[in-house]
């Protein structure tokens, strides 16, 4: 029932993606062949065997993922895995519910470790099935409360994400002063978790963590917002650049900026501008550092030559990029 299923779901969309998609710019392949080359083999049988993101490329980077995305729960989820590994022969014969989640998390999780372009979002899915555990520990500790040594792992490890938060970061990191109040507020829960926990109370350690995750979200969206959109948005600099752009006057942008200032001012950028072009193992289109994408919609300029050479031809062109990018031009 499944296999037709999928073919019912996929077999339309992939169809539709054949016909509306036939060339590119920066494409060599043209037709048909052009979303199986852009899709099916660069985006999966490419990113498969070489590292997007050389540095993301180690076996323990999605433990890193796992663990880190699950803040302020990573004690919970550290004890959901180990309670669900033991005996997992017995469990596997006994226990069908947790047999299926398992059998979701680990070839997954296995299958994504092999691959060798990793990033968070890959492994956004795992989230969901290691949810599922934690909730099952979660339910034990707050029926039965916490065991002898759960109770001082869960309460020190708790304690001291609040430590790191609210004491470590504002005293350490000058660059974290400005957020020391929001950087109170987010510790102050999980110190307080921490201690209910060294006291056996489960549900109230389950609940301050809880009250974590809306201090949060309401921290972002609305205590430091504008302070974070212009720290890593691209509003604030698509505002700069419309005011200071001359009537007429050509936009580029780099190639992490460019649906940024279609959206923001309107207009699709001329083209984007990258890193020449590298090879790796023979493989077109692949670079060995930043960036790596399939075959751009827009046309691409290298940033060390033939964007220089637009530009001479021009009377001005704006440029809208990162730091990097124009220590590159200056190399060129």
């Amino acid at each position: 029932m499944c296999v037709p299923l999928w073919l019912i779901i996929v077999v339309p969309w992939y169809l539709a993606m054949f016909i509306l998609h036939h060339s590119g710019p920066t494409s060599p392949v043209v037709g048909w062949g052009y979303y199986w080359d852009s899709f099916f083999i660069h985006e999966n049988w490419d990113r498969m065997w070489h590292a997007e993101h050389q540095g993301n490329n180690t076996w323990y980077y999605y433990i890193e993922m796992l663990l880190g995305g699950s803040l302020p729960w990573i004690p919970l989820v550290g004890a959901a895995l180990w309670e669900a590994g033991k005996n997992i022969k017995v469990k596997f014969r006994e226990q069908p519910g947790l047999t299926f989640v398992l059998c979701w998390l680990v070839p997954c999780y296995v299958f994504m470790t092999i691959a060798q372009s990793k990033l968070p979002s890959y492994i956004f899915f795992l989230f969901v099935p290691v949810a599922l555990l934690a909730g099952r520990t979660l339910q034990r500790w707050i029926d039965q409360g916490f065991g002898p040594v759960e109770r001082w792992i869960v309460g020190g490890l708790t304690f001291f994400q609040g430590f790191l938060l609210a004491i470590y970061t504002p005293a350490a990191h000058p660059h974290a002063i400005p957020f020391k109040w929001q950087l109170y507020a987010l510790g102050l829960p999980l110190l307080l978790a921490g201690i209910f926990a060294l006291m056996r109370r489960a549900f109230l350690w389950a609940s301050l963590s809880a009250s974590f995750n809306v201090v949060l979200i309401f921290t972002a969206f609305f205590w430091i917002e504008p302070v974070l959109e212009g720290t890593v948005g691209s509003r604030e600099i698509c505002k700069i650049a419309t005011k200071v752009r001359l009537p007429g006057e050509p936009l580029m942008t780099c190639s992490f900026l460019g649906r940024a200032a279609n959206y923001y001012m309107g207009e699709i950028p001329v083209g984007i501008f990258v890193p020449d072009q590298k090879n790796l193992g023979g493989h077109r289109n692949f670079r060995p550092y930043y960036p790596f994408y399939s075959y751009h919609p827009l046309r691409q300029f290298t940033i060390e030559k033939q964007l220089g050479e637009y530009a001479d031809q021009r009377a001005s062109v704006l440029c809208i990029g990162e730091q990097r990018d124009f220590i590159s031009l200056n190399q060129g």
